[in-house]
């Protein structure tokens, strides 16, 4: 159970196919008076037909055929199309990359025309990987967002869940992709056997332990795509994700079916609901072409490594082209040019047939309420080889009025959304320590509210009175959360205090223990009950198997330089020029020396938008005098500078054990903080 209290600190500062013939069937729910379908035709090699007749199509649903009411060709919206970007140097080079040539305006829902939620799945990809998404994606957002586009950048993470917003503008893209970082201990870093030349690659080779950490965050990863899903099929126009991913490993043998059966139970869920949905997916593998192959002569460690490499990848890419082959999507696989891979997928966006029909009324009326109905539907193209694509989309514009039901659900729905509702501020700051046994791992969770955000009424004295709703849940690789936080309070503040509160930010303070390793994502929504205005934010934590993990560190906690024989002014996330901070963390599982003293280096680097600041100079530090040399207390600080600019920053720690002198061992960990203005 959550260990959650209230606090307003104001002393301290408080995210089908079918060719020819009849096609692969998506299914849709008809309990709806129109169905519309959205049809990309291409000829053999993937050029778009443009000039089919109504009468060169037929739609079915459920093997009968359907009288079209509606049949037209959407043309390219985006008058020229996506451009391709000129030179843009990678994030964190220190060179910004050249500005769009205008930012959009703000888009309304009416207006939308292509809605694109792309998604990174940092949970599964190696580090070279993820480096290459990273240019390929600046580039794009330097100058591929067009008018009537809405954008989101999410990762499969949920990390800096404030910043995963459906927007046009480029520069609040391009702001969230500096911050992208990879997960070290996802799906790739798991499972540390991998080819090696002493030791044969063989699924018994791997401990249980990893398998059972990969199927966790492949659920994570298929969970997180369902909510993409869930956040777009509201909008209008064309709805797609671009889904960047290495697949899943934890499935062993994709078209055998082997593997864990309830991931591939929610793998299919995936694209099931996706084309119910109206959604989708597009997916790139960023490994590009992969040299794997071995010799069929030899049959040595190296060559049975590169087998089982092989066969792995193959297995994986199979995955990502079946899941864009079910949604209508486009899979692109073996290729070292991402920028062209997503010029090609954000193309096939444009220009598709508007295809509708009306159910038959039977089919419609005496419905429980509450029913749904679900039809398969399927497309035959008369003209000899020409292949369809296509998903299905309903559309039920009822008008209710927002009852108080209606308002806790819209609460409870920004919550789960992969896209930060943002009409307030929102940031979730979490971090984890080891309690040791029997306790296990102590998780501090932080949401700084933007006060200025939420609507204050004027009371007597000139106090200033809100009412906000609060809910944070904590999820592992479950289907529901680990443990839910909700809380309905109202804050009473002074003119001073309200002051305060607008510079300073409102905290919600959570406090939970886990017992078990893994990756835990949280989630969290506030709503003003006066205006019934939304925020939400995401964080994710990874708690390292520290029984494995030769060097870890725990979450880094960010405290306001207390004044001389003043109070502790407690943890914070925003702070102003000039101040002094505080970071605080445990160093764990560190090699044992003399008298079981353990001796590190501890080095500081800032960051902003990927680009490093500066770094302080490696500090050596040592357990001894500490109450538990196996998970010891570090604490230093640093002054911020009085011309630093207002935004966002990085505080990196890098700690590195040189007991074994041949390979030294490295830890880091990030914490965000924001400088005000």
């Amino acid at each position: 159970m959550i260990d959650a209290f209230l606090r307003v600190a104001l002393a301290t500062a408080i995210v089908g196919l079918a060719s020819g013939a009849y096609g692969q069937a998506p299914t849709v729910q008809v309990n709806v008076d129109l169905v519309q379908l959205e049809v990309v035709v291409t000829d053999s090699k993937g050029n778009p037909v443009t000039d089919l007749k109504a009468d060169e199509m037929e739609v079915f649903e459920n093997g009968r055929a359907r009288l079209l009411s509606h049949f037209s060709y959407i043309p390219e919206v985006f008058g020229s199309g996506v451009q391709p970007p000129g030179p843009v140097a990678p994030p964190g080079a220190g060179k910004p990359g050249p500005a769009p040539a205008a930012t959009p305006g703000p888009v309304s829902k009416a207006g939308v025309a292509r809605v694109v939620a792309i998604v990174v799945d940092d949970l599964g990809m190696d580090q070279r990987s993820f480096s290459e998404v990273r240019r390929a994606l600046d580039r794009f957002l330097a100058r591929g967002v067009q008018s009537g586009d809405l954008v989101a950048l999410v990762s499969t993470s949920g990390r800096f869940g404030n910043l995963a917003r459906l927007t046009n503008d480029p520069r609040l893209l391009r702001e969230a992709l500096g911050r992208f970082n990879s997960i070290p201990l996802g799906r790739w870093g798991v499972r540390e056997l991998r080819c090696a030349a002493d030791s044969a690659f063989s699924p018994k080779n791997a401990p249980d332990a990893d398998a059972v950490a990969e199927a966790h965050y492949s659920r994570v990863t298929l969970t997180t795509l369902r909510r993409v899903v869930d956040g777009l099929r509201g909008y209008p126009g064309r709805k797609s994700i671009l889904l960047f991913s290495e697949g899943l490993r934890a499935i062993e043998a994709f078209q055998a079916r082997q593997g864990d059966q309830p991931l591939l139970d929610q793998y299919d869920a995936l694209w099931a609901h996706a084309n119910r949905s109206g959604v989708s997916v597009n997916t790139i593998d960023p490994r590009g072409l992969v040299p794997t192959a071995a010799t069929a002569e030899d049959v040595s460690v190296e060559d049975a490594c590169a087998m089982k490499l092989h066969t792995e990848l193959v297995n994986t890419q199979l995955q990502l082209a079946e899941i864009a082959r079910r949604t209508a999507g486009v899979a692109i696989r073996d290729t070292n040019d991402l920028p062209s891979a997503i010029r090609r997928v954000m193309a096939d966006q444009s220009g598709y047939y508007l295809v509708g029909w009306r159910p038959p009324e039977a089919r419609a009326v005496n419905r429980p309420k509450g029913a749904r109905g679900v039809r398969n539907i399927s497309i035959r193209l008369k003209r000899p080889g020409l292949i369809a694509r296509f998903h299905s989309s309903l559309y039920a514009n009822e008008r209710q009025d927002v009852t108080q039901a209606d308002s806790a659900h819209r609460l409870a729905d920004a919550m789960l959304s992969p896209f930060t509702a943002t009409d307030i501020g929102v940031r979730v700051s979490s971090r984890y320590w080891d309690a040791g046994e029997p306790d296990g791992f102590v998780f501090d969770v932080d949401l700084l509210i933007n006060a200025g955000d939420c609507k204050f009424a004027e009371e007597n004295g000139g106090r200033r009175r809100a009412e906000l709703h609060v809910i944070a849940t904590i999820w592992g690789a479950e289907e529901t959360p680990l443990d839910t936080f909700e809380r309905s309070y109202t804050i009473s503040l002074t003119p001073a205090a309200y002051e305060r509160a607008l510079a300073d930010g409102l905290v919600q303070r959570l406090q939970m223990r886990v017992k078990h390793h893994g990756g835990y994502q949280i989630r969290a929504a506030v709503q003003d009950r006066q205006s019934e205005r939304l925020g939400s934010a995401s964080d994710f934590v990874v708690v390292p198997d520290l029984k494995r993990v030769k060097l870890a560190l725990s979450g880094i906690a960010l405290m306001g330089a207390a004044p001389a024989g003043g109070p502790d002014e407690g943890t914070r996330q925003r702070y102003r020029r000039g101040e002094t901070v505080t970071y605080t963390f445990q160093i764990m599982s560190a090699a044992a020396g003399a008298e079981d003293s353990r001796r590190v280096e501890v080095r500081a680097a800032l960051y902003r938008s990927g680009a490093e600041l500066g770094t302080s100079q490696p500090v050596t530090v040592e357990s001894r005098g500490q109450p538990d040399p196996k998970r010891w207390v570090y604490s230093d600080s640093f002054r911020i500078g009085d011309q630093l600019p207002a935004g966002d920053y990085t505080l990196q720690i890098t700690v590195v054990d040189r007991a074994q002198t041949d390979k030294p061992l490295t830890a880091t960990q990030n914490v965000d903080f924001e400088v005000a203005q």
